[in-house]
């Protein structure tokens, strides 16, 4: 066995010389780029599996012939994955999400949120109309149409009317009572209640039955065991589960679906930093001629630069603006410093694409695939590519990888690598084109004739002879409904406590305590103090209210005394003065109250609730109120007690968008002190990596004593 690397040119035009004979007759019309290049990966990936290269299987240390499931595609961003998924889906080619794509967005979740919205209103028609015609229930345009036309709400139509219309309002209504807004005063455990309405439905059959059923079916268990999690500190109303949801699909707008089971056949589809550390027998890079994102949300004319220059022995800060241009004061002009610090900026993010582009590439244990368009030179007299751009300013991947791979694109020899200066002229002839650089083979090959039934024509498959190769029924693995299971292996305060220096110690005002082991104890315990100015902080009463407020809740918990009140009320202003000083500094695009997050490794799962989320266009910014008592021990030595549950909220909100930087911030109410700490992309890469490790840790430590669970 030997490895191999090629390059899958595609160009961004019906160039008949540069597609194999059958590509452009046998695939669709393309849509946009992003549609030919998938279709073009497509159609090489059923040539791939047709006629299979060997890989070595690490599980049984002997080679074979390669898999669908041997296949990762690593995309630098997620925003054209939808393409990929539908060239797939036409040629048949099996396929997982591994990671990536927007969790809260995908077919089968809007559905589940559309299911909450309505079983709060059900007159709000646009959810209606999306639930009776959802896999819930099945429903024709052509069915809803007459009701839905007709005068006031579609919810009052339906309920009118007979037939399979009626029978499901019917059912709707009976879930209605279920959830405590019908005639019932109190609702059921939300995850009890959607697991009988996933079995009352069949919804996992239905699902599972679609274009992709293993990832459809692992997605909705997911949101099951979130929604669970939401009730086990206490059961949310309705309209709190909706908040809790609008809010999280808010803040992770780039969530990851539910993983699939490795063993589950198909080829994976990942981003690249998800695969950080990892190995795949075969991967494939696709868009290596996609332009990088240089935006800064932003307007170019508006954003002010900030960094540092030496001076001296130290450095001084410099602030890079746009000044009015001498020659016409009503235009404005970049500055000497705009300028320096713009061209800083650019080669910081261009270094950072070759890092990706390394990392991309280097996953790859036995084979290497790229793939990217081409724009063609429309004004040369021969076949030729458009010019890259030069290093330093290059805008795509394509920039540095076709001087080396495809010389300069021309048919005219090439100094520094004649071997490949007729690159196009042999392509246009053969389609497919080999040859060496460095010592080392690749291949070049043009967008292949598709084969519709690969699986019939595939060669030396060595599965056993009792395993069917064209299972065209879907196999769904649905997962049981079992609603005693938890379903996350800790929370952020347990995690922080197993790691923190001294983990007999529990995390105030998180953990409620037991009030029996202090029987001489007068008033409320510490963390009991800390969950009332939580609740107030949350909820923000009239300021007048806070001290009756404080009382009403804090007499649920114990006996509160009048100090514990005053301490209550001080904390909560401290707080509150904190929080308005935070938004007025970053001014965000959005605040959240208590958001519920989820960090997600291969150990497992952590999850935790942020006091307050700022949401700005470039960074997550995480503010936790600690009220624990700094009298008798040190704000430094409690802050790094707190620091790993504050790690698991960055890296559960790096999960959700890379693009963005992370800063958190811990405020000790007792001391009127906050501490900081601020995460770049590096940071968030190696912060995930380390809490994989330290979850690993305590995870193998713990499995005759499993971690407390929330």
């Amino acid at each position: 066995m030997s490895g191999s690397v090629e390059y899958l040119l595609v160009p961004n035009e019906d160039e008949q010389e540069l597609h194999e004979t059958g590509f452009l007759a046998n695939t669709p019309i393309f849509g946009d780029a992003a549609d030919r290049e998938a279709h073009a990966l497509a159609a090489r990936l059923t040539r791939l599996f047709a006629d299979p290269p060997e890989v070595y299987d690490t599980e049984t240390e002997e080679i074979r012939k390669a898999r669908p499931e041997d296949v990762t595609i690593l995309f630098r961003a997620r925003t054209r994955l939808p393409q990929f998924e539908r060239a797939f889906d036409v040629w048949d080619i099996p396929y997982t999400v591994a990671s990536g794509t927007g969790f809260w967005d995908t077919p089968e979740i809007r559905t589940l949120i559309g299911l909450f919205e309505v079983l709060a209103n059900p007159d709000d028609d646009v959810a209606l109309y999306g639930l009776l015609r959802s896999a819930l229930f099945g429903f024709t345009d052509d069915e809803i149409a007459n009701p839905a036309a007709s005068e006031g709400s579609l919810w009052g139509a339906i309920r009118d009317r007979e037939g399979d219309l009626g029978d499901a309002a019917e059912q709707i209504e009976g879930w209605r009572e279920q959830a405590g807004v019908g005639d019932a005063t109190a609702a059921p455990s939300w995850g009890q209640l959607l697991s009988g309405i996933l079995a009352e439905t069949g919804y996992f059959g239905a699902v599972g039955a679609g274009d992709r059923p293993q990832q459809a079916v692992e997605n909705v268990e997911q949101f099951r065991e979130q929604v669970r999690s939401w009730a086990e500190g206490g059961n949310p109303t309705l309209a709190e589960l909706l908040t809790r949801i609008r809010d999280r699909r808010e803040v992770e707008t780039h969530a990851s679906q539910a993983t699939v089971p490795e063993d589950n056949d198909g080829v994976r589809l990942r981003t690249i930093h998800s695969a950080k550390g990892l190995e795949f027998p075969i991967v494939v890079v696709p868009e290596v001629g996609r332009e990088f994102n240089f935006g800064s949300g932003v307007d170019d004319d508006g954003k002010v630069y900030l960094g540092e220059i030496p001076v001296g022995e130290g450095t001084e800060p410099i602030l890079g603006l746009k000044a009015p241009s001498p020659n016409d004061p009503y235009e404005s002009t970049d500055t000497l410093a705009r300028s320096e610090l713009k061209r800083r900026g650019r080669c910081r993010e261009r270094a950072e694409q070759k890092r990706l582009l390394y990392v991309a590439a280097t996953r790859a244990r036995d084979h290497l695939l790229m793939c990217g368009l081409h724009e063609l030179d429309d004004d040369a007299d021969s076949l030729t590519l458009s010019t890259s751009k030069p290093h330093g300013d290059g805008k795509r991947w394509r920039d540095w990888l076709q001087p080396v791979l495809l010389g300069d694109g021309t048919l005219n020899p090439d100094d520094d690598h004649p071997e490949i200066a007729d690159t196009l002229d042999a392509l246009s002839d053969d389609s497919v084109y080999g040859t060496v650089l460095d010592e080392a083979d690749y291949t070049v090959r043009v967008p292949p004739a598709p084969l519709e039934d690969w699986r019939a024509v595939r060669k030396g498959d060595d599965r056993e002879p009792d395993e069917p190769l064209d299972d065209r029924i879907p196999c769904v693995n649905v997962p049981e409904a079992d609603i005693s299971q938890p379903p996350v292996e800790t929370t952020a305060t347990t995690f922080a406590e197993a790691v923190a220096p001294d983990p007999t110690t529990t995390i105030a005002g998180d953990a409620v305590g037991d009030t029996d082991a202090y029987p001489d104890h007068e008033g409320l315990a510490e963390n009991h103090v800390g969950t009332v100015v939580h609740e107030l902080l949350e909820h923000r009463p009239p300021r007048e209210d806070w001290r009756a407020v404080a009382n009403s809740r804090a007499s649920g918990l114990g006996d509160p005394t009048e100090e514990d009140l005053d301490q209550i009320v001080e904390y909560a202003e401290r707080g509150l003065s904190t929080r308005e000083a935070l938004v007025e500094s970053y001014d965000p695009n959005t605040v959240h109250e208590e958001v519920s997050v989820v960090a997600r490794f291969d150990a497992g799962r952590v999850v935790g609730e942020i006091d307050l989320l700022l949401v700005t266009d470039e960074r997550f910014v995480v503010l936790d109120y600690k009220t624990d008592e700094t009298s008798t021990r040190s704000v430094d030595d409690l802050a790094e007690k707190h620091w790993p549950q504050l790690e698991v909220y960055a890296a559960a909100l790096a999960q959700s968008d890379p693009n963005r930087t992370v800063e958190t911030v811990l405020y000790f109410t007792a001391a009127d002190t906050e501490r900081r700490q601020e995460f770049d992309a590096f940071d968030l890469e190696d912060l995930q990596t380390d809490l994989e490790t330290r979850l690993s840790q305590l995870r193998s430590a713990s499995e005759s004593e499993p971690l407390a669970r929330r």
